[in-house]
Formats: structure tokens, sequence, C-alpha cells
């Protein structure tokens, strides 16, 4: 008897805990959740939140510090950077910064994805967080250049360069890439052309590194590329791995195609276009065939 008391009144401290969805998931006027039907996983999701969390009562903004649902390991902090809608089917998006990692790792997620940390008192969250987080890379690069006595040149034009560098390149507009038989997530912004740059997804000549849009036009484009490995000069070779030196003067196209490719995996890159004056060396491993 005892024991089936201590499971009721569990059962209704569950109960309480659990967010009101019927009442759930549209956004009114006024800026709070209207009436609508959320689906059984949404429901099902938000009954799950830990009790340290509190469901979203507004769309979050750019700017809004959240938690998030990270790979099934639990909540992160995380600041909203963009928001947009899905055409699919009209749904918000929110690419989301992880506050404790690398911004490689930026994402865009669902809104179910999201939740309201409750005020710690020993602990409020900075607002500084965020910079500390984000100018990581940079302070190892000045403690490098502490440490070598090299000079940093102090010009707002050149802080004016990087802060607009930062705030174009923040969200990353292509996620996958297939490269031959591997398909690669990317980390970060590249200055792919337009009509290129709002794939999801981006098909890579193994051996040209040109860049299309569709699986079928990637394979028409391999039955025709004369190239089998980087157009340039072989100056080592060790077993199956081999090194090629590629003049940007002669392979122009080549080398562009290389530095877009790079700059998916690159934070702080600036080379793309001009690469007349450059040697590129690129380290191949030679199939068995």
């Amino acid at each position: 008897r005892a024991m089936s008391k201590a499971a009721s009144r569990r059962a209704e401290a569950e109960e309480s805990m659990c967010v009101d969805d019927s009442s759930d998931s549209s956004l009114g006027d006024s800026g709070e959740f209207s009436a609508a039907s959320p689906s059984q996983g949404q429901q099902r999701r938000r009954r799950e939140l830990p009790p340290h969390l509190l469901k979203l009562k507004r769309t979050p903004c750019v700017g809004d510090k959240l938690m998030c649902e990270w790979r099934g390991e639990g909540f992160r902090a995380v600041e909203v950077v963009e928001v947009r809608k899905r055409p699919a089917d009209n749904e918000h998006e929110f690419y989301v910064h992880y506050l404790d990692f690398d911004k490689r790792l930026d994402e865009w997620v669902d809104m179910v994805k999201l939740a309201l940390a409750k005020p710690d008192k020993k602990r409020r969250l900075r607002s500084s967080d965020l910079t500390e987080t984000r100018q990581q890379t940079r302070t190892q690069k000045r403690r490098f250049d502490e440490i070598y006595n090299i000079q940093m040149e102090e010009d707002p034009r050149i802080r004016a360069l990087e802060k607009q560098r930062e705030e174009a390149t923040k969200v990353k507009n292509i996620n996958v890439i297939t490269l031959g038989r591997y398909e690669i997530d990317t980390w970060y912004y590249s200055p792919y052309p337009d009509a290129y740059a709002s794939c999801e997804r981006l098909y890579v000549c193994e051996y040209c590194l040109k860049y299309m849009r569709k699986p079928k036009t990637l394979a028409k484009h391999k039955a025709k590329c004369p190239l089998r490995g980087p157009p340039g000069v072989e100056i080592y070779r060790f077993q199956d791995l081999v090194v090629f030196e590629v003049d940007g003067k002669t392979q122009k196209l080549f080398c562009q195609n290389l530095c877009l490719l790079a700059k998916l995996f690159l934070d702080h890159k600036t080379l793309y276009y001009d690469v007349e004056s450059f040697l590129f060396y690129i380290l191949t491993k030679v199939a068995v065939s």
C-alpha cells in the first residue's frame, strides 16, 4: 500500500511538471503561442525536458541565449545567430552557435530542440561568454605572435574589416559536400557563387574539384573530366602517397576551386580567386587501380 501511494505521488509530480500541449505550437499576435495540436513527437520531446529547463513561450530571436538538445547528449548553451522559415512547411528554423564549442559545430535546428534555462542564482550567463568563445582562435593567435615577437598592426580599418568578415561568414552556407565516395560535413562558410552558395549539398569532382548542384551533373562531368590527379608536377612519392606542386598561374581554375573547397574547413582564409602568385602543394593518396 505504501509503495502504491508513493507511485501515485510520483505520477502526480511528473504530471504537474509536464507542459500542457493542448494550447501550444503556433504564434499569435501577442508573441505567445496560440492553440494548435502539436505532433506526438513534439509532445513526447517536451515531456522529456529536464527539470532545470523551461518550455519556450515565444519564437526565439537573433541574440537569444537558450539551451539546445545536442546529438542526444543532453542540452548545451547556445546563442541564436539567424532565423528563417523553411519553404516546404513554413516552420521556423534557427541557426545556433554552441557557446562552449568552436563555431564549426554551428547548425540549423528546429524549435522543438530549444528550451529556456531556469535562472541560476549562483552564476548568470554573461554577455561576454559568447565573445570569449568566438575570440578563442584569435586569442591563441595573439599568444603565438607574442611568443615569437610578431608585431600586430592595430589599425582601425583592419578591425573594421575583420568585424565585417565575421558578420558575412557567421552562417555556414553549405552543410555537406560529396567528394568521390565520401560525404563530408563542412565546418565554415565559403564564398561560392550565389547559384551554389544556397545549396545544402555540393557535389565536387575529386580530380578537378569542379563543384555541381546535382549528382547527375557530376556523373556526366566525370565521364568527360580529363584529369585523374592534380594538374601539377610530382615532387615526392612514398609508397601510395604523392605530393604535387601546382602553379596558380598556369592552373588558375583548379587552384580557385581548391581554395573554395579549403575555405569550408578553415575559418580564417582570404585567398580565393587571386591565385596567380602562389604555388600549391597537394598531398594525395594513389588508388590501387
